[in-house]
């Protein structure tokens, strides 16, 4: 049995097309040292979402295929995300692209010992999707803190309605990860980003 930290810290920022919301924020203690704060707005590119096409077999480092892995095997059974159902989704494909930009998020997070969807040079994921040059149509963020294995970063967000819907939303065709150690009040422990998107045409 796995040892898990008794402190960790979630956060979830989703736009998606047709999606509305006045921008502001929830927060709550779930217990358990658990801290979560979602906010959420809508918008798109324009276009109509791309195909995605599957990484050819065995060009994922094990990073990205345990990532990948993970958020499918989530994704391949329904479940109840809080008091909203939802149904099996379509697998997700890994994309470098959003890999890089998660990344880039979670060693922005370690370097300015934060957690928010803001960068420090003031982006949010969209914006950092585009610097990779990945013309989203929809995307979704969920930032975590304090877990140190993928697998318990990812169960975390499924314990979470917010999360756990963004994580399961059929919206979304492709996916990419990044994790940097670092501290938050003097508690070392890993930043993690999962980012899932649709590319336009």
């Amino acid at each position: 049995m796995k040892k898990k930290s008794s402190l960790y810290i979630i956060f979830a920022i989703f736009a998606a097309f047709m999606i509305a919301c006045d921008g502001g924020g929830e927060s709550s203690d779930t217990g358990g040292g658990v801290v979560i704060d979602d906010s959420a707005s809508g918008g798109n590119q324009g276009g109509n979402p791309a195909p995605t096409n599957p990484a050819p077999p065995g060009s994922l480092n094990d990073f990205q295929a345990f990532m990948l892995n993970v958020v499918n095997q989530a994704r391949a059974q329904s479940r109840n995300c809080g008091n909203q159902s939802f149904a099996a989704a379509p697998s997700v494909t890994w994309n470098d692209r959003i890999e890089a930009a998660a990344q880039m998020h979670a060693e922005d997070m370690a370097a300015s010992q934060n957690l928010s969807h803001t960068g420090s040079d003031g982006s949010d994921a969209g914006d950092r999707l585009l610097m990779e040059n990945y013309d989203w149509f929809t995307w979704g963020e969920n930032i975590l803190f304090g877990l140190n294995d993928g697998e318990d970063a990812v169960d975390a967000l499924l314990d979470s309605p917010s999360h756990c819907s963004l994580i399961m939303s059929p919206d979304f065709l492709e996916v990419g990860a990044g994790s940097a150690t670092g501290s938050i009040q003097g508690f070392s422990s890993t930043f993690w980003t999962v980012l899932l998107a649709t590319e336009t045409n």
